[in-house]
């Protein structure tokens, strides 16, 4: 089995509240879906969350690495997660 096609989509997510913590407020869960199918039909997705002022990253910086790694992964066995994150590990 190989993976044969990564889908990245930006996902706005309006909040029913405000969230406010020290560093910084959001009215929106500005998150990137990540859907990996293989050859067989089988597919996983997942999620990211930045907000900048804990983790640095933006919404456009996450999706923009997302879209740059996921095709590295076209044709990787998506059992063989060591073998993925020694691919992905190679090009950061």
């Amino acid at each position: 089995m190989q993976i044969r096609r990564v889908t990245v989509y930006k996902a706005d997510i309006p909040l029913i509240k405000r969230f406010r913590i020290a560093l910084g407020t959001t009215d929106t869960a500005d998150n990137i879906i990540v859907k990996i199918e293989t050859d067989s039909d089988i597919y996983g997705i997942g999620e990211a969350s930045p907000f900048t002022p804990i983790v640095g990253e933006t919404q456009r910086s996450a999706l923009a690495i997302a879209r740059d790694l996921a095709k590295l992964l076209i044709g990787q066995d998506p059992y063989d997660i060591e073998g993925a994150l020694q691919v992905l590990t190679r090009f950061t």
